[in-house]
């Protein structure tokens, strides 16, 4: 499953039985097509990741520049173990430590798997620039957000 919007794209590999019913409420599948090599990031990630990843939520600037990575492992055991990356530009990454509140340098196996999903998903927000900017729902914008749109 991919979402677009509020400046982010949400991945999943899955959807769990428990998620179908509230996804098939809260949103609808509107019938268009996107052309982009997900294939390629998913397998980079597989490879990178030992087990595997589950979820993953790329963030956007205002001005559409990918700011952010987080993702969940398939082996983790908490949401918020998974690696978490700062992106500054092309090949300038910095590895987010939650539980530290610090940012460390990234390894040379995660900066060319990063390499690849910046320029994927940049694309990504190029060609889609409206989707990825689209505000989300009311129901889950905050309160000051409504007020002011």
């Amino acid at each position: 499953m991919l979402s677009l919007g509020n400046y982010g794209v949400g991945f999943d590999w899955g959807i769990p039985d428990e998620a179908v019913e509230w996804l098939a409420r809260d949103f609808t599948p509107t019938g268009e097509s996107l052309a982009f090599d997900l294939a390629t990031v998913r397998y980079l990630l597989d490879t990178t990741f030992a087990g595997g990843t589950e979820f993953g939520l790329v963030t956007f600037d205002q001005q559409l520049n990918l700011s952010g990575l987080q993702l969940t492992l398939t082996a983790q055991v908490l949401a918020d173990q998974g690696p978490e990356y700062v992106v500054k530009g092309l090949g300038c990454y910095q590895r987010f430590h939650r539980e530290a509140e610090k940012l460390g340098p990234v390894a040379p196996y995660e900066h060319a798997m990063l390499d690849v999903c910046v320029s994927t998903f940049a694309e990504l927000a190029r060609q889609y620039a409206d989707k990825v900017s689209e505000l989300p729902p009311p129901r889950y914008r905050s309160r000051a957000a409504i007020e002011f749109v």
